[in-house]
């Protein structure tokens, strides 16, 4: 077979893809092996920018350089710059104006983009414990031409004692805040670029992400280095597009000496790189033969274990003289500097990377949140589950509703307090969704209905009246920290000179958890079993399933849709001395895809007239079917991972007498009825659709059945060894009162998957980006892109031609619904 040979940047990624854009291959820096002749599709990814090739391999080697040295940074980078000095001058002009300066910001745009009477958009920076020493960006800055962008700079003395820091943006009404990073010793740089589209107040009142005026990047430098990168610097760019779209290039060693060695001259280098690290080291931990690191000189741990001992000596220069004074001979310094010291607070994020390492040491005390938001995920986590963080109530109180900005951590400022996280959870998951133990109606009625955030069923709640089993449920489905129930403890006090970061670990005398039973490690230990409870085949011999005369007999029948596309891989079992395909619910039915390990389709049968409110299951196997073709855990958890997607709503199946409804609201939570969807997965108009036309639905009978299921598209992004479905879609069959006759409506949604190579895939023809929010679509073509056969459903379409009716397009309204009628 012929040798294909890729070599591109150290850092880009490299994907071999056939005739039919299947991938063949991955990999980072270069790629070299052996494929059988025929047509193949060379990309190569940096940072976000593309470079294509069509090859056809013949009978002899190929070999071909697809470098890309100017992509799309925010922070300057001198291939990208025909001109570096003015910008360099621009920084040295400001840095005069206030020597020594620990902050410098520079913000850079096309002239169509950037106010100059205020070329940073009225940002503020300020230290997160005292806001009343805001600085405007905009008040002594100076501004230069360069590369055809206007370039303004403004530097600012901050003592990182005060740190870290918050820099505030706004755009009209719209304000976000993030973290800022300051060591001393060190210059944090923040780069802005701004975004080519302005924003309405309205919009920006929307919270609509588009509202962000800039593009971020945050640095870091020795007080005398240059600001303009150099092309071997470059890498620090692509680290930072890498962690914002959970792409884990870090399977290549070069990558330890451009990115992870170049922490001693930028430290968030070495923290954005460990994470990056860490990541490839999961997915290698967990089989992905892409992201081997096994092979790493000295093994990937000790690699990382070096990087944090490394990491501390660069964030903690107090820490580290103190223990080189007062170390024995004999001592080893670097097995004490592997872990965090209680009477040495340091950055949140360090914390995150000790954990994330497992490396944790005692529980450690978040006092304000980290730069990343990978970081307050991996704290998150930590403080719900384990215990191994302390994020107090004040904090939560901020950081509560914190999304992203790129790959760092921001939130808006506003009341988010314990008691209106709550509440919102009960008016968006209903009573009792959050335990599967009841707790008293009245409670959450309570809660749901009052006006105001202090309601007193909230109250029992968060003091513990209410029972500790509450807030473990709370932390175990909603990711609350169990310490955000409790009063935070008195924080140690530092050494003198410690005092300049914002973790500090809890003194052993600290008992953590006091409202909880005193066998808590029991009672985790219980939540845990749950997520993975598992009944007997036996348990599904009363399981009726989908029924297809649900909405009445002969004409009105609808049986199960039928797979004719992907045959090959309908999952058969046998079950009750019969060979099948159909995985038998309380109210619903699914048919697994084999090798998605996903189901082709969930078919329920909904009675909204008996629907009766159960509290929420624990995740579950079907032991009907090998678990080697279900997925429990692999691709789901915290960002980057996805959650699990019910493709048949909880509510749905629940209805019936109490014990009929109980059974249906239980095999919801099979993994079997889950799908991977990103935690940004917009479903707001997506599961109202059930409900909606419940309502529209004949007063006399209640019903409507459903379909629904994910697109298996062969180019489908593969994380985690999953591939990840980026469309779902879903048929609603029911009578509507105004006709009293049988309507059908399609739909589909899209989610943006961070890291996607989708765009620009085909050969010849382009193909339009993947839709997010829904879109009523017809149900012809649903069958035709889901190799699913509908029956007669799309002559009952609005939007066939049988029935002259025309696209509706996006649903941004339910109103907006078309049915034949």
């Amino acid at each position: 077979m012929p040798e294909l040979d890729v070599t591109a940047d150290n850092d880009a990624e490299i994907f071999i893809m056939d005739q039919t854009l299947s991938r063949v291959a991955r990999a980072v820096g270069s790629f070299r092996g052996e494929l059988e002749p025929g047509l193949y599709k060379i990309r190569v990814s940096r940072a976000g920018t593309y470079k294509d090739q069509v090859i056809e391999l013949g009978g002899k080697a190929e070999g071909f350089n697809m470098s890309i040295a100017e992509f799309s940074a925010i922070a300057p980078i001198e291939s990208n710059l025909p001109d570096m000095n003015p910008v360099e001058r621009l920084a040295g002009a400001a840095l005069r104006d206030r020597p020594n300066a620990s902050i410098l910001v520079l913000a850079h745009g096309s002239h169509e983009s950037v106010d100059q009477q205020r070329p940073f958009g009225g940002a503020s920076i300020f230290p997160w414990s005292d806001s009343e020493q805001e600085v405007s960006l905009d008040e002594g800055q100076r501004s230069a031409q360069a590369g055809g962008q206007l370039w303004s700079a403004i530097a600012i003395r901050a003592n990182p004692v005060d740190g870290p820091f918050v820099l505030e943006l706004r755009n009209g009404s719209w304000v976000s805040r993030q973290a800022v990073l300051l060591i001393k010793g060190w210059q944090t740089r923040i780069f802005l670029r701004a975004r080519n589209q302005t924003m309405s107040d309205q919009g920006s009142e929307r919270g609509e992400p588009d509202a962000a005026p800039f593009d971020i990047s945050i640095q870091m430098a020795k007080l005398t280095a240059p600001v303009v990168y150099r092309k071997d610097e470059a890498t620090i760019e692509v680290a930072r597009s890498a962690l914002e779209r959970g792409r884990a290039i870090f399977n290549g060693e070069t990558l330890i000496d451009e990115l992870l060695d170049q922490k001693y001259e930028n430290p968030v280098a070495g923290l954005t790189g460990l994470h990056l690290l860490l990541d490839a080291k999961a997915r290698s931990d967990d089989g992905d033969a892409a992201y081997d690191v096994a092979h790493f000189r000295g093994g990937a741990q000790e690699i990382v274990d070096m990087v944090l001992v490394n990491l501390t000596r660069l964030l903690q220069p107090d820490r580290v003289a103190a223990a080189e004074a007062q170390a024995s001979p004999g001592d080893d310094l670097d097995r004490i500097l592997l872990h965090s010291d209680k009477d040495w607070p340091e950055p949140a994020d360090l914390t995150a990377l000790r954990l994330r390492a497992g490396r944790g040491h005692g529980q450690v005390l978040v006092r304000s949140p980290p730069m990343l938001r990978v970081s307050w995920d991996v704290l998150k986590k930590n403080a719900s589950r384990d215990g191994l963080t302390w994020i107090g109530r004040e904090l939560w109180n901020a950081m509560g509703a914190a999304g992203a900005a790129g790959p760092y951590l921001a939130w808006s400022p506003g009341p988010h307090s314990l008691e209106r996280t709550l509440q919102r959870i009960v008016k968006q998951s209903g009573p009792f969704s959050v335990l599967t133990a009841p707790v008293p109606g009245s409670l959450w009625k309570e809660a749901a209905t009052s006006s105001e955030p202090e309601a007193g069923g909230l109250a029992s709640i968060i003091d513990g009246t209410a029972g500790a089993e509450v807030q473990l449920k709370l932390s175990a489905n909603f990711g609350i920290p169990l310490s955000v129930f409790q009063d935070t403890p008195e924080s140690p006090q530092p050494r003198e000179g410690g005092r300049d970061h914002t973790t500090s670990e809890v003194g052993s005398e600290y008992q953590p958890y006091t409202v909880m039973p005193a066998k808590k490690e029991a009672a985790l230990a219980h939540v845990e079993d749950e997520i993975e409870a598992e009944a007997t085949p036996g348990d599904y011999s009363d399981r009726v399933g989908y029924r297809a005369d649900f909405l009445g007999s002969n004409q009105l029948e609808i049986p199960l849709p039928r797979i004719i596309g992907d045959v090959a891989n309908i999952l058969f079992f046998s079950w009750n001395g019969q060979w099948g395909s159909e995985l038998r619910y309380e109210h619903f039915s699914i048919v697994m895809n084999k090798s998605r390990r996903m189901c082709f389709f969930s078919a329920a049968n909904i009675d909204g007239a008996l629907a009766k409110m159960t509290g929420r299951a624990n995740w579950r196997w079907d032991p009907r079917i090998p678990r080697d073709k279900q997925i429990m855990n692999e691709c789901y958890g915290d960002s980057p991972r996805f959650n699990r997607g019910q493709m048949t709503r909880r509510v749905d199946p629940a209805w019936g007498n109490y014990e009929e409804a109980e059974r249906g609201n239980e095999d919801s939570m099979h993994v079997t009825n889950a799908a991977p969807q990103t935690h940004s997965f917009d479903a707001s108009i997506w599961s109202a659709l059930e409900d909606y036309l419940l309502d529209k639905a004949r007063a006399d009978m209640k019903r409507i059945s459903i379909f629904t299921g994910p697109y298996f598209e062969a180019d489908d992004p593969v994380m985690f060894g999953i591939g990840i479905p980026r469309r779902f879609w879903k048929v609603i069959t029911f009578i509507p009162e105004r006709t009293g006759k049988l309507s059908a409506v399609g739909f589909e949604t899209g989610q943006v998957i961070e890291g996607d190579q989708q765009d620009g895939l085909e050969f010849g023809s382009s193909r339009s980006s993947n839709p997010t929010g829904t879109f009523q679509v017809p149900i012809e073509m649903i069958g035709l892109a889901s190799g699913i056969d509908f029956g007669h459903l799309s002559n009952l379409d609005p939007l066939s031609e049988e029935t002259g009716g025309t696209d509706s397009g996006h649903i941004s309204d339910l109103s907006r619904i078309q049915f034949v009628g």
